[in-house]
């Protein structure tokens, strides 16, 4: 099972932040996880981290790009102030193409940049910013088990609780199955802490809910 942090409280958020750009500021809608929930959690989850790991070893982050930056960052640093742990980094950037899963099968396809002479052999952490329907996990997780990856643990900073999933769209999800997540989210748009609303909002230091039609 996955540790986890709890979920997010969206019935008693805090007002929507100042530092928002004026134009983007109809879109927000309020701070679902502020700033300091955020390093608070990261910090609990560098701790775990160095549990299960021995403090000799290596361990190689690999962010999911770009979402994950921030958050592959400020784990990485909060694991080097409780492990001496040797973290080590490859990036991994992802695009999808195709439509959404359905009755038909999974019709989209993940196209990795990632070689594989980096990960062979290694304990890999996936590092990513949020599970919604799973499709880039899952193929990351096939391709570094087809490249002979010693060991694939994935940490997510987001669980978004899908509203409405199908059916294939749970299969899809429990395969992409976190080892380690930060926070479970209400079905939102949300932004902030490196995830972008069309491209902005990457700055901002907490998660926030963003409105798709404003």
């Amino acid at each position: 099972m996955a540790e986890t942090g709890g979920e997010a409280n969206p019935d008693h958020p805090p007002a929507a932040p100042t530092r928002v750009p004026p134009r983007f500021r109809g879109r927000v809608s309020r701070v679902l996880i502020p700033e300091r929930v955020l390093q608070r959690r990261i910090a609990d989850m560098a701790r775990e981290l160095a549990r299960r790991h021995p403090p000799d070893g290596e361990l190689v982050i690999t962010p999911v790009l770009n979402g994950a930056f921030m958050f592959a960052a400020d784990l990485a640093r909060a694991l080097g102030a409780v492990s001496t742990l040797d973290v080590r980094f490859e990036f991994a950037k992802t695009s999808t193409y195709g439509e959404a899963l359905g009755a038909g099968g999974d019709q989209r396809r993940v196209q990795i940049d990632l070689q594989p002479a980096d990960v062979v052999g290694r304990s890999m952490l996936l590092v990513d910013d949020i599970l919604d329907h799973g499709f880039t996990l899952c193929a990351l997780r096939d391709r570094m088990a087809g490249w002979g990856v010693r060991h694939v643990q994935v940490c997510v900073l987001l669980d978004k609780q899908l509203s409405d999933p199908s059916p294939e769209t749970l299969a899809q999800r429990a395969k992409a199955a976190p080892d380690l997540i930060g926070f479970r989210i209400p079905d939102v748009w949300v932004a902030g802490y490196g995830l972008d609303a069309a491209g902005a909002l990457r700055q901002l230091p907490g998660i926030v809910a963003v409105d798709p039609e404003a």
